[in-house]
């Protein structure tokens, strides 16, 4: 691999790294004002009503260890690349970021590839690809059906299925620039849609 494009990948490697973990951060306070905010705040509340009724506190203390379970899981966002660098970590973050972009409704997961052997580079842009793929769904208030992850020993896959016209969702691939999130592994980005009105955005990324 020429010295330019190695820095070129290395380069794209970090500010992937960076959206990453902005994106990921960016939920963890939400996460922690909506959600360990407001049930400390009813612990409080709890505890000032229940004086010395034992079942009211006990109900206190289930919400407090709930509240200590979502603060270890959001802790290990604070690093998202050790995560995404661990063996099952690619997997688990590729779901985990579908949790967070749809709450509700989450598109079927289906994953199968050779996690090991995709080397770290690979793995930042090719997750970060695919999590402006599916922001980008999201915001244009399109409903995503199914997301597979699949790898070979030659290339990884990632493709996407949702709701829209063929103009609308090769317009929509342009403007987020997938094409060129890949480019520098030459990659490629692929846009279908068939007569049943399901758009596929797929990515593949050569590994060797």
């Amino acid at each position: 691999m020429p010295v330019n494009n190695s820095l070129l990948i290395d380069n794209e490697a970090l500010r992937a790294r960076l959206k990453i973990r902005d994106f990921f951060l960016d939920n963890t306070v939400r996460e922690i004002y909506q959600n360990v905010g407001q049930a400390l705040s009813a612990v409080r509340l709890e505890l000032d009503a229940a004086r010395l009724d034992l079942a009211m506190i006990q109900a206190a203390g289930q919400i407090v260890a709930q509240a200590i379970r979502d603060l270890r899981r959001m802790g290990k966002n604070f690093n998202p690349d050790a995560t995404l660098l661990e063996q099952e970590g690619f997997t688990e973050s590729i779901k985990s970021v579908i949790g967070i972009v749809y709450p509700e409704n989450a598109p079927a997961v289906t994953c199968n590839h050779r996690q090991a052997d995709i080397r770290p580079e690979v793995k930042f842009i090719a997750f970060n690809a695919f999590l402006k793929m599916l922001v980008t769904i999201k915001e244009n208030q399109k409903e995503c059906s199914s997301v597979l992850v699949s790898s070979t020993r030659r290339a990884l896959h990632i493709a996407l299925d949702f709701e829209s016209t063929r103009e609308e969702a090769n317009s929509l691939g342009q403007t987020a620039g997938l094409d060129e999130s890949v480019s520098l592994l030459n990659g490629q980005f692929h846009s279908t849609t068939r007569r049943s009105g399901i758009s596929t955005w797929k990515l593949s990324i050569p590994l060797k």
